[in-house]
């Protein structure tokens, strides 16, 4: 159930810097809102040449809110029950402002620009790559050169780029060229359904992030978090969660979304930034959700390690196409690409701990992919609860899982047929078979089939006669004088199975290392990745259902059985 905000009267307020004449900064704030290029530092230094040394921090700060004005972003999450009673809600946002322009803001739009052109310069990653190292170049550096920065990437650079993709690329970009504001107090308000309340106080941290838990004894029905220096008001969407049925823990890049992780750059750039929904859709994945929570009532989380700064974008997209949920996504901080291509395990995987801790007697399934490091991450979770995790499910992604074109399908069948022979096989029940009829008459006779039959007479030695012997020989030494044979190479690329690649001896060990083979690594590393997998669920005796996947709809059914099998 998803909670919405009690409504409230309070405005944006504007009573800032009562100390400070209201005309001179009235006339200060007109003149910097009139000029858009001017930086935001530099006006900072404007002011404090105007007022001297007057301005006190409080009013300062006072001024840049009203030059430009913050934003509160709330991130959805969940309430809970507790065990011993009352409810645990988790308030979780950012508080930024926009509008202010910086060296590294004007370089970052004109990199990420270059990436619309059809043969973008070859630099064009590592220029990017490039604004997470240079100091000079962060939010807070200004200069009076920055139109001329701004300008040097001219409309003429981008010739034969739709209107349309720069559009989508501004509104996309945005997040990442805001500037977040720490240590500013906030406060947080809880609604019961009865007209209770509850409220608490927190602030902003280094990069403007805030995560409130309130315990209350009312059931929260809504709630909100309100920026105490500015009067701005947002609503906070809070999910109530209870502590039993089933859960689904899912990534979301390749996952629900095409993003094209493990491919190059300027295609996952262009898939994240530019693509429409419509490309981002994955055929038959919204069906299968859809369903678990219409049919089963499966509550949604979203861990991933997208970037928080699109958040917007990805909730637009969830909430078109996929049940609602709480989301958990990676704040960033340096290079831009590097912040989607390079997962961790390891954050995700204190997001996913948290939620199997919040809800102990919840069943889950976990769904992610092969472009990432899902299978670890699930791996470690499924150890850690293994009496909540039911299901794993890991979607095949392009060119993740084969060196041979289009071999994801053959590496995900190997795979599947080594978990099922090796894992599923020994939790499956075996069914003792009946060995004593009672109705069965002792002094029957046997089947003629199954009756005892005398030893057979064995074959007398075949005798070779002196002539054939003779002929035998002269054969042997005539085929002796010929040549070798070449080595025979193979006409053809192999991949070997899951099991030839467990079992099979080196090269150096068998009757076949004199011929060459393809090396599939990108398989050889997967087969390595399940193999540890199951070992460790057999080591810690876990059994949970584990598969990789490309239609969707065979997880739907799989995962309906499951659930009805609790």
């Amino acid at each position: 159930m998803e909670l919405h905000a009690a409504p409230d009267g309070s405005k944006y307020g504007s009573q800032f810097g009562s100390n400070v004449q209201s005309g001179r900064r009235q006339r200060l704030y007109n003149m910097v809102k009139q000029t858009k290029d001017t930086y935001f530092n530099a006006a900072k230094n404007s002011l404090k040449n105007y007022y001297g040394n007057d301005l006190t921090p409080a009013e300062a700060r006072a001024l840049e809110f009203e030059m430009f004005p913050p934003k509160l972003l709330c991130y959805p999450s969940y309430a809970r029950p507790l065990p011993d009673g009352g409810y645990v809600t988790e308030v979780r946002g950012l508080l930024y402002s926009t509008g202010q322009k910086s060296k590294r803001n004007s370089l970052l739009l004109s990199i990420c620009r270059q990436f619309l052109r059809n043969e973008p310069p070859e630099n064009v990653e590592q220029s990017l790559e490039s604004l997470k190292n240079d100091s000079t170049l962060s939010l807070e550096s200004t200069s009076t050169t920055s139109s001329s920065v701004s300008s040097s990437f001219s409309e003429r650079s981008v010739t034969g780029a739709p209107p349309t993709q720069e559009q989508v690329l501004r509104e996309r970009i945005a997040g990442f060229m805001n500037k977040n504001i720490p240590n500013a107090p906030l406060q947080a308000v809880l609604y019961g359904s009865r007209n209770e309340t509850l409220d608490t106080q927190t602030v902003s941290d280094a990069s403007g992030a805030f995560n409130i838990s309130m315990k209350s004894d009312f059931r929260p029905a809504a709630a909100k978090v309100k920026c105490l220096e500015t009067g701005l008001v947002n609503d906070c969407p809070v999910f109530f969660v209870e502590n039993q049925g089933v859960g689904l823990i899912s990534d979301i890049d390749d996952t629900i979304k095409h993003t094209g992780v493990v491919g190059d750059k300027r295609s996952m750039f262009l898939n994240v930034f530019v693509s429409s929904f419509d490309e981002w859709q994955i055929k038959d994945m919204p069906l299968w959700y859809k369903t678990l929570r219409d049919s089963r009532n499966v509550d949604f989380f979203y861990v991933s390690n997208a970037p928080a700064q699109i958040f917007p974008i990805l909730s637009e997209y969830i909430r078109g196409n996929y049940p609602l949920g709480p989301m958990f996504l990676k704040q960033y901080s340096g290079n831009l690409l590097s912040s989607i291509m390079k997962s961790s395990a390891q954050r995700k995987l204190t997001a996913i701990i948290k939620i199997c801790n919040d809800f102990p007697n919840k069943k889950f399934i976990l769904v992610g992919d092969s472009g990432e490091q899902d299978l670890e991450a699930y791996t470690s979770t499924a150890i850690q609860f293994p009496n909540q995790i039911i299901g794993i499910y890991i979607r095949c992604c392009k060119n993740s899982m084969s060196d041979e074109y289009d071999g994801e399908s053959r590496v995900m069948n190997s795979l599947n047929q080594y978990i099922e022979k090796h894992y599923h096989s020994q939790f499956k029940e075996k069914a003792i078979p009946d060995l004593i009829q009672f109705d069965s008459d002792s002094d029957s006779e046997l089947p003629t089939s199954e009756k005892k039959k005398p030893p057979e007479v064995p074959k007398r030695k075949p005798v070779i006669s002196e002539d054939l012997r003779k002929e035998i020989t002269e054969s042997k030494s005539v085929r002796s004088q010929q040549p070798p044979l070449p080595p025979r190479k193979p006409t053809r690329l192999k991949m070997r199975s899951m099991e030839d690649a467990v079992y099979s001896l080196p090269s150096s060990q068998n009757d076949y290392g004199t011929y060459p083979e393809f090396f599939d690594k990108k398989a050889e590393n997967w087969n390595e990745r399940v193999r540890t997998t199951v070992d460790k669920f057999k080591a810690h005796n876990v059994n949970t259902r584990f598969m990789f996947f490309n239609d969707p709809i065979a997880c739907l059914e799989d995962s309906l059985k499951k659930i009805d099998k609790l």
